[in-house]
């Protein structure tokens, strides 16, 4: 009985620490603690981080969804965050936006302004957040993208 509890408290753990790595990386961070925040999260899962000139990549479990985590850098700062994700079965791929769409507008405090075409924006001082919903493959792609607004960064 205490090895069931202790491992469903770790699950729970490991999924309220998933969940906080999204929010952990911000456009504005420096190439390091980008990496750190991949080693803090990533380092036991067997994951590997992909990189290559001015980008990291990773995949990630983000909350209860699988998610593709792109940074691309400039001037050593990370300018561009890009959250991918795709439907898990039977879900379409608006209800997966809508869902994305629901979960940022927690983490902004705010409701976003509609763009149509399946997407929505998020403004912040320094930052634009965008929710978007494309076709991928044979399938649907919906992602979250933070990024600097042009100017905002040193």
């Amino acid at each position: 009985m205490r090895q069931k509890l202790a491992a469903f408290l770790l699950f729970l753990i490991s999924m309220s620490a998933a969940a906080m790595e999204d929010d952990y990386l911000q456009v504005g961070m420096g190439e390091d603690a980008v990496v750190s925040v991949f080693t803090q999260y990533r380092s036991c899962a067997n994951v590997a981080l992909e990189e290559g000139p001015g980008w990291l990549a990773w995949d990630a479990q983000l909350g209860n969804r699988l998610a593709r985590v792109e940074v691309a850098f400039l001037g050593g700062r990370a300018v561009r965050i890009v959250f991918s994700y795709v439907p898990e079965a039977g879900e379409s791929g608006g209800e997966l936006l809508d869902a994305l769409v629901e979960d940022e507008s927690l983490r902004q405090g705010s409701r976003p302004t509609p763009l149509g075409d399946g997407r929505f924006r998020w403004d912040s001082p320094g930052r634009r957040t965008t929710a978007e919903l494309s076709a991928a493959g044979t399938g649907w792609e919906a992602r979250i993208i933070r990024e600097a607004v042009p100017g905002a960064l040193p």
